[in-house]
């Protein structure tokens, strides 16, 4: 249930509380006398009033909670635009030194071990390399 149907729910629910307490209003009057009549009314009036205060306070907790999460989701909607960060030099340096490496047909095991990176990582980089390797010496 989304916050704006919360809100149009407590509407409702403080419009039938209204509804509700004119006619007891209207019905007292047409039973009990006068003066009993006055001061019934004077305690449903004052219930009314506290009703539309707490339904009034939580229409605004409910609003504020709602601001809230636009928020949050137009946060969450800019991550996904933004632009990826370009890679720390090093990471390059080290691309070119495993290339170097394996240049001077140094094995994927002795590369890992002289920079001390895992086999994987190693693969991983001349595989995604190679064809700037080959593309480049066409």
């Amino acid at each position: 249930m989304t916050y704006e149907q919360l809100l149009t729910i407590c509407a409702i629910l403080l419009s039938t509380s209204i509804a509700i307490l004119v006619t007891s209003v209207i019905l007292l009057r047409r039973r009990s006398c006068p003066s009993d009549a006055e001061e019934i009314i004077a305690r449903l009036n004052a219930a009314a009033d506290q009703i539309d205060r707490r339904t009034q306070a939580r229409m605004r907790q409910l609003q504020g909670l709602l601001n809230q999460a636009r928020v949050q989701v137009r946060e969450f909607k800019g991550l996904d635009e933004e632009t990826p960060r370009p890679l720390p030099p090093d990471i390059h340096a080290q691309e070119d030194e495993i290339m170097r490496l394996a240049g001077l047909d140094m094995s994927v095991v002795e590369i890992a071990r002289r920079l001390q990176l895992s086999v994987g990582e190693v693969e991983l980089t001349l595989n995604l390399n190679r064809p700037k390797v080959v593309a480049n010496s066409r």
